[in-house]
């Protein structure tokens, strides 16, 4: 979480998935739920995926192609089943506003 907080300026709110999940609100207009937040080495590969992803000039991180990208990273890491869900209401889609659920292992 910390780490999170570092590198996104990110304030943790109660998430809408399964306990224990939280979401998180970056800079970049990207809203992340996390499942499951308690995994330590999983949050700690979301955060090194952001970071390269944020520091990327070719690709908008709240953008679709960002959601693919983040996915790809995860997947690389180590994380197989890994699944970045980009969904985003109108409203957000109008406001340039990513709503991505990150999940490590969508059977469980």
């Amino acid at each position: 979480m910390t780490g999170l907080r570092r590198v996104l300026g990110l304030v943790t709110v109660p998430g809408q998935l399964r306990t224990p999940a939280r979401e998180i609100v970056g800079e970049a207009r990207v809203r992340m739920a996390i499942w499951p937040w308690t995994d330590c080495a999983f949050v700690a590969a979301v955060e090194d995926c952001w970071t390269e992803l944020s520091g990327s000039p070719d690709v908008e991180p709240s953008s679709p192609a960002g959601a693919a990208r983040a996915q790809a990273c995860l997947r690389a890491a180590g994380y197989s089943s890994a699944r970045v869900l980009d969904q985003r209401s109108v409203d957000e889609a109008l406001q340039h506003v990513a709503h991505w659920r990150v999940v490590r292992d969508p059977a469980t």
